[in-house]
């Protein structure tokens, strides 16, 4: 059944609209032409409307909006590092899709770019504490930065999902490999098993400080850390991932465990004075 299909500038005269929601509907247009309502509306819901468009960033000044869900329309745009402290200012509620730079499963074209957004989502998250941090982020297929691998190689899928991470009251954000099935040859039964493997892990680039000793979440903090630090192995002195020599070298080491003994970086340290490959961290002094 074909859905009726109307236009965003249609609602332009109705100056004292409050609430609108037409979540998967036929709506097309663009969000600007909402701009006469910016002094009455609430609530927008455009969830899933894939006719429509524009700069998310258009409804910035919308003094009155309290909800935005524009999730899974995909034909919206705009980037979460271009949101001030004055923008939007009574939103309890957001949802961006991933064409926006930082929405919900956005795929980075570059790894230099992730850093400022996960900043700018964090300190957005400050502000509205109802948006979530359980979302991930990946390197775009079609990025230059990334690479091809083989699915049964013995050590971890390069770190290309980006995902927030949390100890206590402090919060960061890392690079990590997958969660896939590892084939390994049993040569006690001279046969394959499939056996599940964690993904591995980079170091964690926090964006708060480390809380002080003896305040109410430091003991939360430790042992939550604990935990964290378990799974950075293979990635152990990388804040962001290899690139694709240092990680196809790195297959040489994972194969060689008496090689696997070399100095690593320590934790802290900046990542343009590391040498690393995967497994494999040297510093230079």
């Amino acid at each position: 059944m074909d859905c009726f299909k109307w236009d965003v500038y249609m609602l332009s005269g109705l100056l004292s609209l409050r609430e609108l929601h037409c979540e998967g509907s036929c709506i097309e247009g663009n969000i600007k032409d909402l701009r006469a309502l910016k002094d009455t509306l609430e609530k927008l819901n455009m969830h899933n409307c894939l006719g429509i468009e524009g700069d998310f960033m258009t409804l910035s000044d919308f003094r009155r909006l309290k909800t935005l869900d524009l999730g899974g329309a995909s034909g919206i745009i705009g980037d979460v590092r271009e949101i001030l402290t004055d923008d939007f200012q009574a939103l309890e509620e957001l949802h961006l899709p991933n064409s926006v730079v930082g929405g919900k499963d956005h795929q980075f074209q570059l790894i230099s770019e992730v850093a400022d957004v996960m900043l700018a989502l964090h300190r957005l998250q400050q502000r509205i504490p109802t948006i979530s941090r359980d979302c991930y982020w990946e390197l775009a297929a079609a990025s230059p930065e990334w690479y091809d691998f083989d699915e049964y190689d013995q050590y971890p899928a390069p770190p290309f999902i980006v995902s927030f991470v949390q100890a206590g009251p402090r919060v960061g954000w890392r690079w990590l490999s997958p969660s896939r099935p590892r084939i390994r040859l049993n040569r006690a039964r001279m046969r394959v098993d499939t056996q599940s493997d964690r993904g591995g892990s980079c170091e964690v680039n926090w964006l708060d400080k480390e809380p002080v000793r003896r305040s109410s979440g430091y003991t939360t903090y430790i042992q939550e850390m604990q935990s964290i630090e378990k799974e950075i192995d293979f990635y152990k002195g990388y804040y962001r991932p290899p690139t694709a020599d240092e990680y196809k070298q790195g297959g040489l080491f994972a194969a060689n465990p008496d090689m696997s003994h070399e100095p690593r970086a320590r934790p802290g340290r900046e990542m343009d004075r590391v040498r690393c490959r995967p497994g494999v961290c040297q510093t230079s002094s």
